[in-house]
């Protein structure tokens, strides 16, 4: 966590520096933690960066259904993303979402993005799976 200035001596980086970082990969692995706060972090980031509501639940339904993880019934998914997570993700910055449109826009997080890449090869479903959406 340090680094060379202007004539070769290293340094630590500045306390504000060091909170903003640990701070935003906090963020990233609380995004992360929930499995369908991930199956919609699937979806956006291989997005053109607008999505709809519509379309990131019928993705949410296709990654639950071949984890053989489909317990939920499609009302539920919806009120789960608009009360609990898509709110979530518009808390920190990620999306902002439309409630009344159903558009759902997303804006680059590179660590997120990483994290995102990382657990998809973990999922049940497999990364092939999560990729082709």
């Amino acid at each position: 966590m340090s680094g060379d200035d202007a004539n070769g001596c290293r340094h630590r980086p500045t306390l504000g520096a060091t909170a903003e970082a640990h701070e935003s990969l906090d963020t990233a692995f609380r995004l992360v933690s929930n499995r369908l706060r991930r199956y919609v972090l699937y979806h956006l980031v291989a997005s053109d960066g607008v999505s709809e509501l519509e379309d990131v639940v019928d993705h949410v339904m296709d990654l639950e259904a071949k984890a053989g993880e489909s317990t939920h019934q499609r009302r539920t998914v919806v009120t789960a993303l608009e009360h609990n997570h898509l709110p979530q993700l518009a808390e920190t910055g990620v999306i902002d979402y439309d409630r009344r449109s159903g558009t759902i826009r997303y804006y680059d997080y590179p660590i997120l993005e990483e994290l995102v890449d990382l657990t998809a090869e973990f999922e049940p479903s497999g990364p092939d799976e999560i990729d082709s959406h």
